[in-house]
C-alpha cells in the first residue's frame, strides 16, 4: 500500500510513519522526485506543526527536526526526508525486550543526576510501571515499510522495537528510589549502614580522607605519584614550586607512556600555567634525549645549542602572545620564540620540512589568527581643517547637530547637511571627507562652535588608540571607521599598495614593568613612531 503525507496544499509519498504509545507522531519518512516539494513538507512539519496521513489529521505538540538527503538509483533521483520528534531524546525509551533494563539504566543516567546501580533496574522498572511513569500503551504502530535499523550493533525492524513513554521528573525519581531503599528492595550494600556523625568538612576529611584517597587511586589509576623535584630539565631563571614540579613531571610521564593524547592544566590565574606548559614541552624532549644517550648527564644536554631540536606551536589570546614569547625565551635555554603574524611565515615553516634541525623552536599565534580572522585598524588616514557641518531640515528649516532618526522638531526625513562658516582641525572621514566627531553627541547647534567644550571638538589621532563605540562610525555618513589590518598583495599592472599610517605598539603598563598594554598610534606619512605614549 502506498501512503501519502499532506502538509497544507503539498503532498508527497510516505514510506514509514511511527506513532508513540498514545498515537502521537514520533517519526515520519517521506520522499519525492521534487526536492522543493519534500522540503516544503518538512517546513510544514516544523512551522505549522500539523499534517495529514492516511486521511487522518495530526497536530504536533512537540518540536520536530527534519533531515534531508539526495538518493540516486540508476538514472532516477529523488529527495528523502526524515522528521523526528525532539521528545524522543528525553520523554521516550526506545528498546527491545532483551535489552530493556540496560537501556532503561542508560536513559535514567543520561536524563537525571541521581546515581543508580545496574542491579536496581529490575525493581526500578517494576516501580515505574506500577506508578505509571513507564507506559507502553497499545496505540503505538508502524505504518508503511517495516525498515531495518541498527540497534546495539544488530539489525532489527521497526515493528520489533518497543517504545515507552517516560513521564517522570527528578523529584519523582528520588522519591521512588528512596522508598525502594527504605523497603530494602534495592540496596547499596547488604551490611547495615550507620548515619554519618560529623561536625564540619574538616572533621569529615579527618575521618574519611584516607579512604577517599584510597578509593580514588583504585578508580583513577594515576600514571605516577606526586614528584615535587625537577631533575630532567634546567630552567634559566625560575625554580618551579613543588606543586608546579609535580604537574610538569606528571605530564612528562603521561606522554612517555601514552605517546599521543592531550593534557589539561585546570588552574587559576597566576598559578604558572605558561611556565609549566613550556617546561613540560622542554622536559619531554630532554628526557627522551637522556634515555637515548645512556651515560650522558643534564649538563651534556645543555652544553651548547643544537643538541636537542624540536618544534612547538602555541595558540593563545591575542593580548598574551608577547607574554608567551618573553616567558619562553627567559626560561628555556637556547629557545627561539617567534610570533606568527602572516601566512607567509607558515609557508616558510612548511617549506623548511619536517626535520627539526634549528634548535628549540616555539611558534606563537593568536586565536584570531588561527580562526583566519584579523586585527582592525582605523580607516581615516589624514588630518585636516574643514568647515563644521550641521543637519538642516528642508521642511521646518530647523538646524541641529545631533544624530536623530529624522528632524527632532517635525520628524521629517527630508534632511540635508550644510557647511557653517566655522572651521576645526581633526581626523577626516575617508568616505564623506568631513570632520569626524564622537558617535551619539547631542547638543544645540550653538554649542557645536564652542571651543571650550571638549565634547564638541573633532576626533584626533589620539582618539583612535583603541576601538570604542565613540569612534566606531562616522558622525555624518555612518560609515564604519575600522577596517581589517591586512596586507594588499595585488601588485599587478604596476599597482603599489598604499602604506597604512597606523602602527600597533606595545608598552609597559607600570613602572615596575610587570604588565604590558597594546595600542595603536597614528604615525602619518612623515611622522616618527615616537609620537604616542612614549618611545617605542
Amino acid at each position: 500500500m502506498i501512503y501519502k503525507i499532506v502538509s497544507g496544499v503539498k503532498e508527497c509519498y510516505c514510506d514509514s510513519f511511527i506513532t508513540g504509545p498514545s498515537n502521537e507522531p514520533l517519526m515520519v519518512s517521506f520522499y519525492d522526485r521534487s526536492s522543493q516539494l519534500v522540503r516544503s513538507i518538512g517546513a510544514g512539519i516544523i512551522l505549522d506543526k500539523k499534517f495529514s496521513f492516511d486521511n487522518r489529521n495530526y497536530t504536533l505538540s512537540d518540536q520536530f527536526e527534519v533531515f534531508y538527503t539526495q538518493i540516486v538509483r540508476g538514472k532516477e533521483k529523488f529527495t528523502h526526508g526524515v522528521a523526528f520528534s525532539t521528545a524522543l531524546r528525553e520523554n521516550y525509551l526506545v528498546t527491545m525486550p532483551d535489552t530493556m533494563q540496560e537501556d532503561l539504566y542508560y536513559h535514567l543516567m543520561n536524563q537525571y543526576s541521581l546515581p543508580l546501580l545496574r542491579e536496581w533496574m529490575a525493581e526500578i522498572q517494576k516501580a515505574m510501571t506500577n506508578r505509571g511513569y513507564l507506559y507502553r500503551g497499545y496505540k503505538g504502530a508502524v505504518y508503511g515499510a517495516d525498515h531495518e535499523v541498527l540497534c546495539r550493533g544488530r539489525a532489527v525492524r521497526f515493528s520489533e522495537l518497543h517504545i515507552y513513554s517516560v513521564t517522570m521528573d527528578e523529584e519523582k525519581l528520588r522519591a521512588m528510589v528512596s522508598r525502594l531503599l527504605q523497603d530494602r528492595k534495592i540496596w547499596i550494600t547488604e551490611e547495615e549502614q550507620k548515619p554519618l556523625k560529623i561536625e564540619n568538612m574538616d572533621d569529615y576529611f579527618a575521618r574519611y580522607g584516607s579512604s577517599i584517597i584510597r578509593n580514588l587511586e583504585n578508580q583513577l589509576h594515576p600514571v605516577t605519584g606526586l614528584d615535587g623535584e625537577i631533575n630532567r630539565i634546567a630552567l634559566k631563571r625560575t625554580r618551579p614550586y613543588p606543586q608546579q614540579a609535580a604537574m610538569i613531571n606528571g605530564v612528562y610521564e603521561y606522554f612517555r607512556h601514552k605517546k599521543r593524547g592531550s593534557v589539561l592544566f585546570v588552574m587559576g590565574t597566576g598559578t604558572g600555567k605558561t611556565l609549566q606548559s613550556s617546561s613540560a614541552a622542554e622536559m619531554l624532549y630532554v628526557g627522551k634525549w637522556l634515555e637515548q644517550n645512556p651515560g650522558k648527564t643534564l649538563a651534556d644536554a645543555y652544553a651548547h645549542d643544537g643538541i636537542i631540536n624540536y618544534r612547538h606551536i602555541v595558540m593563545c589570546p591575542g593580548h598574551l602572545v608577547e607574554k608567551w614569547k618573553e616567558s619562553i625565551e627567559e626560561e628555556i635555554p637556547y629557545a627561539k620564540a617567534v610570533i606568527i603574524k602572516t601566512f607567509q611565515q607558515l609557508i616558510d615553516i612548511r617549506n623548511a620540512g619536517r626535520e627539526r634541525k634549528n634548535g628549540k623552536e616555539f611558534y606563537i599565534m593568536s586565536k584570531d589568527f588561527c580562526k583566519l580572522s584579523y586585527q582592525r585598524v582605523p580607516s581615516p588616514k589624514k588630518m585636516g581643517t574643514r568647515c563644521i557641518d550641521f543637519f538642516h531640515c528642508k521642511d521646518c528649516n530647523a538646524a541641529y547637530a545631533s544624530q536623530e532618526d529624522g528632524c527632532p522638531l517635525c520628524g521629517s526625513h527630508n534632511i540635508e547637511i550644510l557647511h557653517s562658516r566655522y572651521k576645526r582641525t581633526g581626523m577626516i572621514c575617508p568616505h564623506c571627507n568631513r570632520l569626524l566627531y564622537r558617535k551619539g553627541i547631542k547638543m544645540p547647534i550653538g554649542e557645536l562652535y564652542d571651543e571650550d567644550n571638549k565634547d564638541t571638538l573633532p576626533l584626533t589621532s589620539f582618539d583612535f588608540a583603541s576601538e570604542t563605540t565613540s569612534n566606531e562610525v562616522c558622525f555624518y555618513c555612518g560609515e564604519k571607521l575600522w577596517v581589517p589590518y591586512v596586507k594588499n598583495i595585488n601588485t599587478e599592472f604596476g599597482y603599489t599598495p598604499k602604506e597604512i599610517p597606523w602602527v600597533r605598539q606595545t608598552f609597559w603598563a607600570n613602572k615596575s614593568k610587570k604588565g604590558k598594554k597594546h595600542t595603536g598610534y597614528y604615525a602619518g606619512p612623515k611622522r616618527k613612531p615616537a609620537l604616542f605614549m612614549g618611545k617605542s
